[in-house]
């Protein structure tokens, strides 16, 4: 996870030891552990931080990558395919076997 920007925060509400947290998560990703044990912070110190940002709308989280869905293959797709290609000028299938 990776903070949008720095949050807005009242020294007086946040711990002095979260900053070094909050400033490496502002500068780049970090992974719960990474980030606890670069900063010498209990793990769920780390993981109140990482709530608190993903609440308030701060965390950048990256999406894992979704395979694409299998979709069955209609007999006409490629037909229709290549009919709009060829009234574009184009051609799909350049060095495919038939």
């Amino acid at each position: 996870m990776k903070l949008r920007h720095w949050p807005d925060l009242n020294p007086d509400d946040v711990p002095s030891t979260w900053l070094l947290a909050i400033a490496c998560l502002h500068a780049r990703p970090w992974q719960p552990t990474a980030l606890a044990a670069a900063c010498q912070m209990p793990r769920n110190t780390v993981q109140s931080l990482f709530c608190a940002a993903v609440a308030s709308g701060l965390a950048l989280t990256q999406e894992p990558a979704v395979s694409p869905t299998s979709r069955r293959r209609q007999p006409g797709d490629s037909r229709f395919f290549s009919w709009v290609a060829r009234r574009f000028g184009l051609n799909l299938f350049q060095g495919s076997t038939p």
